[in-house]
């Protein structure tokens, strides 16, 4: 099936709870996509893009999660 919008968007960072948001519930959305290329939006707690990761990395790898990870750094 296909996911459903989140009506009210919310965007957070490590430790807020993702989905959608319910009854007063505020979730961090997990369905944002892009609105120039329309990919999904990808989002990775504690962490920071390697100095190394340039535009062919993300053209190239971008949204596939698997294929992103390596360039991350753990954020301190």
């Amino acid at each position: 099936g296909r996911k459903q919008k989140c009506s009210t968007v919310f965007v957070g960072g490590g430790g807020v709870e993702v989905g959608r948001s319910v009854a007063g519930r505020q979730r961090a959305c997990d369905n944002m996509r892009c609105t120039q290329c329309d990919f999904k939006v990808v989002s990775f707690d504690d962490s920071a893009w390697d100095d190394a990761a340039d535009y062919m990395f993300f053209r190239n790898n971008v949204p596939d999660r698997h294929k992103l990870a390596p360039m991350l750094r753990r954020r301190r």
